[in-house]
């Protein structure tokens, strides 16, 4: 027999006869694969607030354009001329107005 026939023995032994260096192999090994899989996570979550924050800032000029859209409606020169044309009123003469106490 070759020693390459005796390898998986050979391994097993050496892994009973030195625990200490097993359990420092499986431990840098599993401290290997949580630092990729936090790694993996934190790009995740970082792509995820590049996209948030995007949709963050068109909200805000989407709201910025309603609010000066609102005022531009809500003017009280253009309130009047609407009530004149479309709805015919007309500013109460001092002689028609009637004052209720």
């Amino acid at each position: 027999m070759t020693k390459t026939e005796h390898l998986p023995r050979l391994l097993l032994s050496d892994v009973w006869r030195h625990p200490f260096v097993t359990l420092l192999v499986l431990a840098i090994v599993t401290s290997a694969v949580l630092v990729v899989q936090q790694a993996w996570k934190y790009r995740t979550l970082n792509q995820t607030l590049v996209v948030k924050t995007a949709e963050l800032r068109q909200l805000d000029v989407e709201w910025r354009k309603l609010r000066l859209e609102h005022q531009a409606l809500a003017e009280p020169a253009r309130v009047e001329q609407l009530a004149r044309k479309k709805l015919k009123m007309q500013a109460v003469s001092p002689e028609k107005e009637v004052v209720v106490r």
